[in-house]
C-alpha cells in the first residue's frame, strides 16, 4: 500500500502513477513540534494587528501574493506587521514587514523566537499555489491561530472554512486581502 500525507496527494497517486485505488491510503500528518512546549494563547488588545507566515518556499507558498495584499492593507492599517519565517534570504523590504530567518524548532533560542511569533500574532497566512498536505497551518492552529489559506491541493482537507479559517483562490489577492481585513477587524472571529 501507498500511505500518503492527504487526500488530494492519495488521488496524486492513484492517477498520476496509476496505483491501484484500493492499495493508496490517505494517512495525514500532524504537527512537527511538541505539543506540550506550546504555550496557552493570551490574546493581547491594543497592539499591531499582525500576520505570520511561515514557509521555506517564499514564493510557492505564495509569498509574493501576500506582500501584494499587506501592501494595500496597510493603507487602512498603517500600523499592521507581517512577520516572515523561513526563506533563508529575503531582500523585500517595506514597512511592517519582518523577515526573521529561518528558525529550527530543535534549537532553544529559535524555537522560542518561533513561539514569539505565533504569540505576537493574530492570524496566520499562506497563500500557497501547490501544497500536499500542508503542516504549517496544523502548527498555527495548535497556536490558535486563524488561517488564511488557498483552495488548491490538501490544504481544503486542513482549514475548515468558517471554522478555523477562511479559503480563497491561488492569486485572488483581493479575497485575500479582504479575508485578512475581515479578521483584523473582527476580535471576536479570530478569538473563535
Amino acid at each position: 500500500g501507498v500511505f500518503a500525507i492527504s487526500d488530494a496527494l492519495r488521488r496524486s497517486f492513484i492517477g498520476d502513477f496509476s496505483v491501484p485505488e484500493d492499495r493508496a491510503f490517505a494517512a495525514y500528518a500532524g504537527p512537527n513540534l511538541d505539543l506540550q512546549a506550546i504555550p496557552a494563547r493570551q490574546d493581547v488588545g491594543g497592539r499591531a494587528p499582525t500576520i505570520l507566515f511561515v514557509g521555506v518556499q517564499f514564493e510557492r507558498k505564495g509569498g509574493d501574493a501576500l506582500l501584494r495584499a499587506f501592501a494595500n492593507l496597510r493603507t487602512r492599517h498603517p500600523q499592521a506587521r507581517l512577520i516572515v519565517i523561513g526563506p533563508k534570504t529575503f531582500s523585500y523590504q517595506a514597512d511592517g514587514v519582518e523577515w526573521w530567518g529561518y528558525l529550527r524548532k530543535e534549537e532553544p533560542s529559535e524555537w522560542k523566537k518561533l513561539v514569539e511569533a505565533y504569540a505576537d500574532a493574530d492570524v496566520f497566512c499562506l497563500p500557497t499555489r501547490y501544497e500536499p498536505f500542508g503542516i504549517a497551518f496544523v502548527e498555527a492552529m495548535m497556536f490558535g491561530l486563524p488561517c488564511v489559506g488557498t483552495r488548491t491541493s490538501a490544504v481544503p482537507e486542513i482549514i475548515q472554512e468558517g471554522t478555523t479559517g477562511f479559503l480563497v483562490e491561488v492569486d485572488d489577492v483581493p479575497a485575500l486581502e479582504r479575508r485578512l481585513e475581515q479578521l483584523f477587524n473582527d476580535a471576536p472571529l479570530r478569538a473563535k
